[in-house]
């Protein structure tokens, strides 16, 4: 099973413990692991929200199902209605959104999830750099951050309200087609 601890601790030993850079395919792989220790830990805790009471094997087949795409496109979403709630509590929903009944405002409604969701983007964003653009330029600071935003994702995603991380999951879960493995 992938551990989002270790993962997130192996970034962190990508940087080393000394000063000056690490080699740049350090700095790479470890801004990719820190994106990647949010990503198990949400599809760990949406599997377990789904079906808890089944056993490690057959969550993580329902872990493999969920894409980065669809979830940051939720992410992303949630993000929106937050701002939109924000700056007038009466706006109407997307259509999109709107289909799924009031999850969405409940996940909305939730500051530590709604950061944490921003930052699981953010780190996406950095982590696309990181593996694709090959003229990106890392510094051990932007892995420290990124370290610190993975983990700060986390606290914030486990500090939410039961409700609103039960919104998220829920929402997850009703969007998806099947839940074949990728």
């Amino acid at each position: 099973m992938i551990n989002p601890d270790g993962v997130l601790a192996h970034a962190r030993r990508l940087a080393g413990s000394g000063r000056g850079r690490p080699p740049d395919a350090d700095l790479r792989r470890a801004v990719s692991a820190a994106y990647y220790a949010v990503f198990h830990d949400v599809t760990d805790r949406a599997a377990r929200h789904l079906i808890g009471s089944s056993s490690d094997a057959e969550r993580n087949r329902i872990r493999r199902s969920w894409s980065h795409g669809e979830i940051v496109s939720l992410a992303n979403m949630v993000v929106a209605r937050a701002k939109t709630i924000a700056a007038n509590p009466a706006a109407p929903m997307t259509k999109e959104l709107s289909e799924w009944g009031p999850l969405g405002d409940i996940a909305a409604r939730d500051a530590d999830l709604v950061t944490a969701l921003r930052l699981f983007s953010e780190l996406q964003e950095q982590r696309h750099r990181a593996d694709y653009d090959h003229d990106a330029r890392f510094e051990k600071l932007t892995l420290l951050t990124a370290c610190q935003d993975a983990q700060r994702a986390r606290n914030l995603i486990a500090s939410a309200s039961a409700a609103s991380r039960e919104a998220l999951f829920t929402l997850l879960t009703v969007r998806r087609k099947d839940f074949r493995e990728r």
